[in-house]
């Protein structure tokens, strides 16, 4: 029989199949729990552009892997169509071809009518947000590599793992960071990317979309492939929006080794006392963890700011409108983030920390965001119980020295010496109560260092 077409292809057919295809995808399926391998994958695509997904499964992972090449044209025949499974599907297909040591692949030259050399399912980054949670159809991204953040090993709940992230860019300028794990990140090969003249085009395929910060978060599955300068229809605008001399990959600084709480216990710690003595051009390269409480927070530049989601920035408002704006990014929704200065004390000493971002999360156990949600009416003037409630409680503080002598911190751990000092009051000194509803629970307690207004 002839070849057929993938569209006319009908799961659990007793037809004998046959079709003419070109492997644009092959990878190696790996399960995460436990970990092992998946047996063979691959995405196949004919002549009319239709693609279907195909599966060897590990049992017959020796039979055929040497069989099949990525990028070649192929005649297959004896093989299996069923029904797709519902979720993480990585084509839009409902059907898929199951392959065994019995199919045969029959490889083909010069092969007519042409099949082009990649099938992907590119979605443009404003449509991201209807994907979020959603995994019926796992996600295709296109974009110029703007950054590229080293891999690291990060602290998951499953133990150590590799992450590496990538910030893409498209044609309007937009930003999307995506995130990869394990065996995806540690294929990323940074210095050859590098080194590639610019613009670098990379298409990041199958990967799942959650929320994070109110922005969708793209990050790598088992099915993850990444093509870099892929010959698509969608690059030739991209070379020619992205051939500026500036539009280079950006280095990233290696981020800091993320330690456990028992290894942070046992790094040297600074007193109060020997952090204020610290020379800052001494330690501007290196992070030093000191041991104390909050005995205070200061509200006298507020507690929170407005961020651009992108690049965490601060927004500036729009002249003669009330839009928030990027100087890198233009127009952006704002994200709430935290920024507050506080007075950490040991019994000699006292001195004054920088909390921003992540460091602020993890101090308080909320994000800014589900802050200001709980609390809409939260005026900068005063803070919310959550953040109020950490007075008093020692931590260690990981902290890196600014130039200009800040104490900025990068983390926030817990100790083992974790008792309330008994400077600490037992509750807020002032109380002020919202005048809309006085039957309510108290939402705030002013700041005891702020003075009241006359």
């Amino acid at each position: 029989m002839d070849s057929m077409l993938i569209r006319e292809l009908q799961s659990y057919a007793e037809e004998n199949y046959k079709i003419r295809v070109r492997v644009c995808r092959l990878w190696r399926g790996k399960r995460i729990h436990p970990e092992r391998n998946d047996g063979l994958h691959c995405v196949l695509v004919d002549e009319r552009g239709d693609a279907i997904h195909g599966i060897v499964s590990e049992a017959n992972y020796s039979s055929v892997s040497g069989k099949l090449k990525q990028g070649e044209v192929y005649l297959i025949s004896d093989f299996y169509v069923r029904d797709s499974q519902e979720d993480y599907k990585v084509v839009d297909n409902s059907i898929q071809a199951h392959f065994n040591g019995k199919t045969k692949f029959k490889l083909l030259h010069n092969s007519f009518p042409q099949i082009p050399q990649h099938r992907f399912y590119l979605l443009e980054y404003n449509q991201l947000q209807d994907r979020i949670d959603k995994t019926d159809l796992l996600t295709d991204l296109f974009g110029c590599v703007k950054s590229i953040m080293p891999i690291e090993e990060v602290n998951t709940r499953d133990g150590p793992e590799s992450k590496c992230e990538i910030t893409l860019q498209n044609l309007r300028r937009e930003q999307i960071r995506v995130t990869l794990w394990g065996n995806s990140a540690r294929k990323v090969d940074i210095e050859t990317i590098e080194s590639l003249p610019p613009p670098v085009l990379m298409v990041i395929t199958s990967l799942k979309v959650r929320q994070y910060k109110e922005m969708p978060a793209p990050s790598n599955t088992s099915h993850t492939s990444i093509f870099i300068n892929p010959e698509i229809p969608q690059a030739e605008p991209y070379k020619i929006e992205f051939s500026k001399a500036t539009d280079t990959i950006k280095k990233l600084p290696p981020p800091c080794k993320q330690l456990t709480a028992a290894e942070v216990e046992k790094q040297d710690k600074t007193t109060v006392h020997q952090l204020n003595r610290l020379n800052p051009q001494k330690y501007k390269n290196q992070l030093v963890y000191c041991e104390a409480f909050i005995s205070r927070f200061s509200t006298h530049d507020g507690w929170w700011y407005e961020a651009c989601p992108q690049c965490y920035k601060q927004l500036t408002v729009k002249k003669n409108s009330d839009l928030r704006v990027c100087l890198d990014h233009s127009m952006q929704i704002p994200l709430p983030c935290y920024r507050m200065h506080a007075t950490i004390e040991d019994p000699n000493s006292e001195a004054t920390i920088k909390l921003k971002g992540k460091p602020a999360e993890q101090l308080f156990g909320i994000t800014c965001r589900e802050l200001i949600d709980r609390y809409p009416y939260a005026p900068q003037e005063t803070l919310p119980q959550e953040i109020l409630q950490t007075t008093g409680q020692i931590h260690i503080f990981q902290i890196q020295i600014s130039e200009a002598n800040d104490f900025i911190v990068k983390g926030v751990f817990p100790s083992t010496k974790n008792q309330p000092s008994a400077s600490t009051p037992a509750h807020p000194l002032y109380d002020r109560k919202r005048s809309v509803d006085k039957g309510r629970r108290q939402l705030f307690a002013t700041n005891p260092d702020k003075k009241p207004r006359r």
